[in-house]
């Protein structure tokens, strides 16, 4: 798999097309493995539709995530990701954070807050961002909830004591859930 990120990653890097605003290169990997070299919209959350286009020119095109296994860019690596959440199952297109034997995926969702008022006209601001952790171990994928982290948590780490250990004394938490698995990973390659 890191073969094939690197590999998708440097197609990209490679690609000589001029990028216009709120785009960059990238690339799609549908779920059939078909390559699609283009521009994809630079945000945060990709939602149910993904939108791209072949070239500057073009006007956008849209492609359902359920047709889509990966998305590359210059800097980051994507996947269709499901997992069960009340009982239902959800894909998203998620961020592929840390890779080993712990990869970590994780989905940014900036909330819409209400319209307000001023002189002048009316504001629509962010509301916090929401963060999505969805733990992949041996091709299961686990949603972590925030609110029962160290229980969420725990069985997938047991294999490493210390870092249970730490995990329970709260030195690692939901909100930097990202160096935890760095470290999980750094210890699995030594063993």
């Amino acid at each position: 798999m890191k073969h094939l990120l690197l590999f998708l990653i440097l197609l990209i890097s490679f690609q000589s097309y001029s990028q216009n605003m709120g785009w960059r290169n990238g690339l799609i990997v549908t779920q059939k493995s078909d390559t699609i070299m283009c521009l994809l919209p630079i945000t945060l959350d990709f939602g149910k539709v993904v939108a791209y286009k072949l070239n500057n020119e073009q006007y956008e095109k849209y492609m359902s995530i359920k047709d889509i296994k990966y998305l590359a860019t210059e800097t980051s690596v994507y996947e269709n990701i499901g997992y069960l959440k009340k009982g239902k199952e959800i894909h998203k297109i998620m961020w592929l954070q840390e890779e080993g034997k712990l990869n970590l995926y994780t989905e940014t969702q900036a909330g819409i807050g209400s319209p307000r008022s001023f002189a002048g006209g009316t504001f629509t601001p962010f509301n916090k961002l929401d963060l999505i952790y969805v733990l992949k171990k041996d091709g299961i994928n686990y949603v972590i909830d925030p609110k029962k982290f160290v229980e969420s948590i725990t069985p997938l780490i047991a294999d490493n004591d210390e870092l249970v250990k730490k995990v329970v004394a709260k030195e690692y938490t939901y909100e930097n859930i990202g160096a935890l698995i760095n470290e999980y990973n750094t210890a699995a390659t030594k063993e």
